[in-house]
């Protein structure tokens, strides 16, 4: 199809049943111009979409308000409007408002919406344990008695010496001992009835249950996607799609001290799995996971340039920017590429899909050759996978030889008895 009119649609929900529409197609009766760029990537960080709407009169301007359920569609149309490529660009709330600009020539409403909620201010997670214990009297709490009971005494008697400046020899010496009987007594009663408790407590077995709070932990050989997922859901993150490149397994076990969001970037470095923020959830897929789009991209279908080699990259295969006429593309698209600096299918890493007035509608996006991408991806997995062999051996070994000392252990408490 060739790409000739291009078209946008923005609906603002207004309450539950009402809705405001605007339609742009650069002719009558849709002249009310909307710009907008909305920007992506696989690093982790939300995806943004900026909106601007010229010349819309006081009221309807006002439709557009922070919290307000925004969606946008763009594509194209052909020559005489017989066929159609159109996509949704965003559909979620209004993030910000910008204050209306106005000129004798123009007003204009700007407002974005930032993909994803933020979630960096959520404390670690905590969960409520209760545990049944054998009660039993407490030494500690015994030596904290005495030591209150003998800080209170040397208390009361400096506060006497201090009150009785003049006191003979005889009378200081006298209230010494006073004090220090006090402290004795006290000792004595308090011993007494710590051994007496302990006598009951281990005669009679009693039991209760201790409460505590205590951060998530999962036991040994945990798969990365199951604590994701846990961690998630306990702290209201909204975790649309767990899909690893590596699911692996955490041969000791993992606490979750940090923050969760914290935790879920590290479990998906672990996993070499991408944090993608789309719409208001998270994603942790692989970037391959059915995305293969029938888009073919040259200089026929829209290519605007030649693709600029990214000498600054910090991957180890080559990257290239790529300018072509819109579509609404996202991280992860794979698409076909033919060009005199690269010809092959590539992956999308990040990019932006933009409408500017005075220019034309284009997509800008970074791709990796998709064939050099897996080769790139696989070869870490692999390595990973290696050392986690590694580390569990290890383990397997020392478990195992913990197990012999026990048993050896055993064996010789038997004989001497």
């Amino acid at each position: 199809m060739k790409l000739v009119h291009f078209y946008q649609k923005i609906t603002v929900w207004i309450s539950s049943k009402e809705t405001f529409t605007v339609i742009y197609r650069a002719r009558a009766p849709y002249r009310i111009l909307i710009e907008h760029n909305k920007t992506y990537t696989s690093k982790g960080t939300p995806g943004n979409t900026e909106i601007s709407i010229h010349n819309l009169i006081k009221s309807h301007a006002n439709h557009f308000k922070k919290g307000r359920r925004v969606r946008l569609t763009a594509g194209w149309y052909n020559a005489d409007d017989t066929a159609h490529i159109i996509h949704q660009v965003v559909d979620d709330k209004i993030s910000t408002v910008t204050p209306p600009t106005e000129s004798a020539a123009d007003s204009v409403v700007t407002f974005d919406i930032t993909d994803g909620q933020k979630y960096d201010n959520l404390k670690a997670v905590k969960v409520k344990k209760s545990k049944r214990v054998r009660m039993r009297a407490s030494q500690k709490d015994l030596d904290k008695a005495i030591s209150a009971y003998n800080s209170k005494m040397n208390t009361d008697r400096r506060k006497w010496i201090d009150e009785h400046p003049h006191a003979s020899k005889k009378e200081v010496t006298a209230k010494n001992n006073y004090y220090s009987n006090k402290k004795k007594n006290y000792a004595t009663n308090a011993r007494s009835a710590y051994n007496k408790q302990r006598k009951e407590l281990n005669n009679k077995k009693k039991y209760q249950i201790k409460k505590s709070y205590e951060y998530l932990s999962f036991k040994k050989n945990t798969k990365a996607s199951t604590i994701v997922k846990k961690v998630a859901k306990e702290s209201g993150i909204k975790l649309a799609k767990v899909n690893l490149n590596y699911d692996r397994k955490y041969t000791n076990g993992y606490t979750a001290k940090s923050k969760p969001m914290k935790v879920i970037e590290q479990i998906a470095g672990d996993s070499d799995t991408d944090i993608i923020y789309r719409n208001d959830a998270i994603y942790l897929e692989k970037l391959d996971s059915k995305r293969k789009l029938n888009l073919y991209i040259d200089y026929t279908t829209g290519l605007l340039e030649e693709p600029e080699y990214q000498a600054d990259n910090d991957s180890k295969v080559a990257q290239w920017q790529v300018t072509f006429l819109y579509r609404s593309l996202a991280v992860g698209d794979v698409f076909h590429l033919k060009s005199k600096a690269v010809t092959g299918w590539v992956i999308v890493l990040s990019g932006s899909n933009s409408f500017q007035s005075g220019s034309a509608p284009s997509t800008q996006v970074i791709v990796e050759l998709y064939s050099e991408y897996k080769s790139k991806l696989t070869k870490k997995i692999n390595k990973k996978k290696k050392a986690d062999r590694t580390a569990k051996a290890k383990a397997d070994k020392k478990s195992k030889a913990e197990a012999k000392k026990k048993r050896t252990a055993r064996a010789k408490n038997k004989k001497s008895k």
